[in-house]
């Protein structure tokens, strides 16, 4: 039995499928009684098909004027201002770069650290990106922050996205450091990887000898 007040467009559409109706003329129903939720998402599909195209132009503007901009600072101090206000930007990554070589030579590991890590995020992957992985692994070593700096030196190894021969000199260091911390087995596993993988003939060589200063069978 049904209740006054029922929701009538619920009504009709039982009944159209409750009946052996053509597959076409349940569809026609189906639209009909739904008509206003086809409408929203064409609305919907109409606005994303506007403001993509719109945002991709917007973001290319932005890009050439940010390059006009970049090129046109002229002191290291411009550039790490310039770097704080797009921080996210690859341009943005070249100027942390800058400054935390900048810190690192000049023996300022804490804010040479920092500078690699934001320098690190902007870059992303490629040899700039894990350049900057591995500068902040040695700035945080070298700063005293010696657990920190082996996690950052095991993150820039494994790091798929950086080039081997990147990734097989943080594996070198990590050795280095495994002997340093009395942990033979880890610096064994290390150049292990070295000798067994695809790093580069260099460090293939140097993980051998390495191996034999410290007494270690591969």
């Amino acid at each position: 039995m049904s209740h006054p007040g029922a929701d009538e467009p619920s009504k009709v559409l039982d009944i159209a499928f409750q009946k052996e109706l053509p597959f076409e003329e349940k569809c026609w129903h189906l639209l009909r009684v739904r008509a206003h939720h086809v409408r929203r998402a064409l609305y919907l599909l109409l606005s994303v098909g506007i403001v993509l195209p719109l945002a991709l132009w917007l973001r290319d503007i932005y890009g050439k004027r940010l390059e006009h901009r970049f090129a046109a600072l002229q002191t290291p101090e411009d550039r790490l201002s310039f770097a704080e206000k797009h921080r996210s930007h690859p341009l943005a990554g070249l100027c942390f770069l800058e400054a935390a070589d900048q810190a690192y030579r000049a023996k300022n590991y804490s804010p040479a650290a920092q500078h690699y890590d934001r320098a690190q995020s902007a870059l992303k992957g490629g040899i700039l990106g894990g350049r900057a992985a591995l500068g902040k692994a040695m700035s945080l070593l070298l700063g005293g922050e010696a657990e920190e700096g082996r996690i950052a030196l095991l993150s820039a190894a494994t790091n798929m996205h950086y080039p081997r021969s990147l990734r097989g000199e943080a594996f070198y260091l990590l050795a280095i450091l495994s002997m340093e911390r009395g942990k033979p087995h880890k610096a064994k596993q290390s150049l292990s990887y070295l000798v067994g993988g695809d790093y580069g003939e260099i460090w293939q060589e140097q993980a051998k000898e390495l191996a034999r200063n410290y007494q270690l069978e591969l």
